[in-house]
């Protein structure tokens, strides 16, 4: 039942749409090098190790709700959302830094069981594509990032 006295007003050009575009916005910084990168994934490994995985995990939980990772928060590198050119929220992180990662790991372990420990060398050659993919082109992303949408800026470095 609608209201006689309430006058209605057609919606505005673009109501309901998406507030990004669906073109990818780059943050105006500097994108990682690959070898930035490569340091903060070397750093982590190290960190993790220090740390039994215990302390780097509370730590990345800490960090994540702001894009970060501990190796990311020492080397000034930010993770950014490409859908929306601002931080990755901590959501967005979780799933590139731990979900998708655990989802493969349970894969090559099924794959494993059938294959007499193939599935250990598919999730190896998994990581270093992932982990190389950075140098093959000038965007400087990794799968995960390309999977996630998301890409590194490192905040040290000035336009």
């Amino acid at each position: 039942m609608s209201n006689p006295n309430v006058e209605w007003q057609p919606l505005p050009p673009g109501y309901g749409q998406p507030f990004v575009e669906e073109k990818e916005i780059r943050f105006m910084g500097v994108a990682a090098t690959p070898q930035h990168r490569l340091g903060c994934a070397a750093l982590d490994a190290a960190l993790i190790f220090c740390t039994f995985g215990i302390g780097w995990l509370i730590w990345s939980m800490v960090l994540w709700g702001q894009g970060q990772s501990p190796a990311k928060n020492i080397l000034k590198t930010r993770v950014y959302s490409s859908n929306t050119g601002r931080p990755a929220t901590w959501g967005h992180m979780a799933v590139r830094e731990v979900l998708i990662w655990f989802a493969i790991y349970l894969t090559s372990i099924f794959i494993s069981l059938f294959t007499f420990g193939f599935g250990f060398i598919l999730y190896c050659a998994a990581f270093a594509v992932d982990a190389f993919w950075i140098f093959k082109d000038g965007e400087n992303q990794r799968v995960m990032d390309i999977v996630v949408k998301t890409f590194v800026v490192n905040e040290a470095a000035r336009i």
